[in-house]
């Protein structure tokens, strides 16, 4: 099972769509964010750190597509 998928839209923003509670519980932990980046359980982030962010849940064990 897919935990997080991962939407590219453009140059400028990147979506994570959190897919598990699993998932949801590490973002809370290991991600500051703001409360206007999420949108339910989808999180906007700069493509400047979409590919770390995407790199630290594969590194914890997540699959990401």
């Amino acid at each position: 099972m897919v935990d997080v998928t991962v939407e590219e839209h453009g140059e400028s923003l990147f979506l994570f769509r959190v897919a598990t509670p699993e998932a949801q519980e590490w973002f809370d932990e290991n991600v500051q964010t703001e409360p206007h980046s999420w949108w339910g359980n989808l999180l906007a982030v700069d493509p400047r750190h979409a590919s770390n962010l995407a790199q630290g849940l594969r590194d914890a064990g997540f699959e990401v597509e």
